[in-house]
């Protein structure tokens, strides 16, 4: 067992992740032994998130807002398209000056409302985003509770797991709580 250790230690040294000072199994906190078989558990954070009633809400809110946002895209592209057509076919009757003049101002028009519609966009990711912190602020406690019912010491993303034997997942668990 001390041959695994110390290679993980090397590793995490390598890394940068711990002080060269700490090389052994023990002043790193590992314990391969059986006792500590469940001491580690995993989460997904996005199935937690996206699978709670509160996640659902949220995401039926954001296909609503980016549906009533990509109808009213579609009606301005409208818009601007047949303002387009029109000023194209008005400039032969038009001096050059004066069709410089309403280019600009169909050109100033169209930049003005795709930077409008770009931060209705940004609003509803941001808003996607806050709201997702604001999930995991109320459920932090919730998973601090159940880690310690469980006796576990460390609960991880298990998005940031890159190898595991038998980590438990408390997705399930913690899913039929909220």
């Amino acid at each position: 067992m001390r041959a695994p250790l110390a290679l993980v230690a090397s590793l995490l040294l390598a890394a940068g992740m711990v002080p060269a000072a700490s090389v052994s199994a023990q002043q790193l906190g590992f314990s391969l032994g059986v006792s500590d078989a469940q001491a580690i558990r995993t989460v997904d954070q996005d199935r937690l998130y996206f699978e709670s009633q509160f996640g659902q809400r949220v995401r039926e809110q954001v296909i609503d807002a980016s549906r009533v946002l990509e109808a009213e895209n579609q009606r301005l592209v409208a818009e601007l398209s047949a303002r387009e057509t029109a000023l194209t076919e008005s400039r032969p009757n038009l001096s050059p000056e004066a069709f410089r003049f309403q280019a600009e101002a169909f050109n100033t028009d169209a930049e003005r409302i795709r930077d409008e519609q770009e931060r209705k966009s940004r609003e509803i990711l941001r808003f996607q985003e806050a709201e997702q912190l604001r999930f995991f602020d109320i459920v932090l406690p919730l998973l601090n509770i159940m880690v310690q019912e469980v006796g576990a010491k460390v609960l991880l993303d298990s998005r940031v797991v890159l190898l595991a034997a038998s980590l438990t997942c408390m997705d399930s668990g913690s899913s039929r709580r909220r």
